[in-house]
């Protein structure tokens, strides 16, 4: 598994790469331009993609859901000769990058981190500005951690995706009239 990220200059973007065995083994069936081939591989990648979003999302942490919600996948078909499918699970949120990675020290907006502790920990008045205060202070000095939803929900995922694809072998050979 392969994890890059793209700063501000390239926009944000975090790509998580699945490269197994089982994957390999399937590549070296694709030189063939039968259309069934191409159909097994999209329905493959699309549920391979939905499995692996549905992890990603279940370990994205939750404020009000934003992040979560805009996890989406898609599967695009580069080429049908030879068969070449890719699925990918993105957001488009730029705080996703520092959330999955972390963050330097810096000092955030105040207002998202006062709602945050209104809402999660039951803070008004003088303790809501003294605990927003020292979350922001904290993040100053320390940065953040990673949450590193994308990477722990991909790995979690590999399981289903390594078995989804045998599955895809075995009836790609039946197509190609192997055992």
């Amino acid at each position: 598994m392969r994890i890059t990220g793209a700063g501000a200059g390239a926009g944000y973007n975090v790509t998580i790469a699945v490269d197994s065995q089982t994957i390999r083994r399937l590549n070296n069936l694709l030189d063939n331009s039968d259309p069934r081939i191409l159909a097994e591989l999209e329905a493959t990648a699309a549920e391979a993609t939905a499995a692996i979003q549905a992890h990603v999302q279940k370990r994205t942490p939750v404020n009000i859901g934003t992040l979560r919600n805009s996890i989406a996948s898609e599967v695009t078909t580069v080429s049908s000769t030879p068969a070449h499918v890719v699925g990918h699970v993105f957001t488009n949120l730029m705080y996703a990058v520092p959330v999955e990675l972390g963050s330097r020290p810096h000092m955030p907006p105040q207002a998202p981190i006062q709602y945050w502790v209104a809402r999660k920990l039951h803070k008004s008045g003088t303790e809501l500005t003294r605990v927003t205060n020292a979350i922001r202070w904290k993040i100053y000095r320390h940065g953040t951690k990673g949450k590193h939803m994308f990477e722990r929900g991909s790995t979690a995922a590999i399981p289903f995706v390594n078995r989804r694809v045998e599955q895809a072998i075995k009836r790609i050979t039946a197509l190609l009239g192997g055992s």
